[in-house]
């Protein structure tokens, strides 16, 4: 069996668990992660709670303490059972979106992610460009039910939907930006495909 508390802990801080729906939503930052959680689940899940940070080094703890006892007091076993989906996007668009977003340029969040993987210290605005890999497989075993793609969203939310009772969605905090090809250097274009390598080999997304 998957140990689902690690799974979790290694996807801190974007994970929103709700024990009454019994599912967990992992989301990454900039795939309609608002949308779906703000606006939708906690209307409709207000015991949904998600992790946040509180520590500089997300690999090493749980952070927020009522999520991290919320997490304690499921089983792995319960764990298993839980409805799992995460959201996702092209990583090329998604670096675009962020920085058009955050209003600063693309190689600005190219340069801190860099400077954050080699000092093995992550600050809050890395939950917004976070590989998404570990959310969608863990030691090779697929750990979500449902792979949401901001591209076709609203056939994909369906399943989500019809398994929660939950209601259509509202996109919003959409950021209005250049098609990432008109935007993108062929230096920033590689960066992206090495970054986000393994994101790209399990979603399939393409330049």
């Amino acid at each position: 069996m998957i140990d689902w508390k690690e799974v979790i802990k290694i996807n801190n801080p974007q994970v929103v668990i709700s024990k009454e729906g019994k599912f967990i939503y992992f989301r990454p930052g900039k795939t309609a992660g608002n949308s779906i959680d703000n606006l939708t689940i906690r209307k409709y899940y207000p015991d949904s709670i998600r992790s946040n940070y509180t520590e500089t080094n997300r690999f090493e703890n749980y952070s927020g303490d009522l999520f991290k006892d919320t997490i304690e007091s499921i089983s792995n076993e319960e764990l298993e059972s839980y409805y799992k989906f995460v959201s996702v996007r092209n990583p090329w668009e998604r670096l675009v979106s962020l920085a058009a977003y955050m209003k600063c340029s693309v190689q600005h969040i190219i340069n801190l992610a860099d400077k954050e993987l080699e000092e093995r210290r992550f600050g809050s605005l890395r939950a917004h460009y976070l590989p998404y890999n570990t959310m969608i497989e863990y030691k090779r075993k697929k750990v979500v039910d449902k792979v949401l793609r901001l591209e076709s969203l609203d056939d994909d939310w369906i399943e989500v939907r019809e398994k929660l009772k939950l209601p259509k969605l509202q996109i919003s905090n959409k950021s209005e930006h250049k098609h990432y090809r008109d935007v993108l250097t062929e230096d920033q274009v590689k960066w992206v495909k090495k970054y986000y390598k393994k994101d790209i080999k399990l979603t399939g997304y393409k330049y």
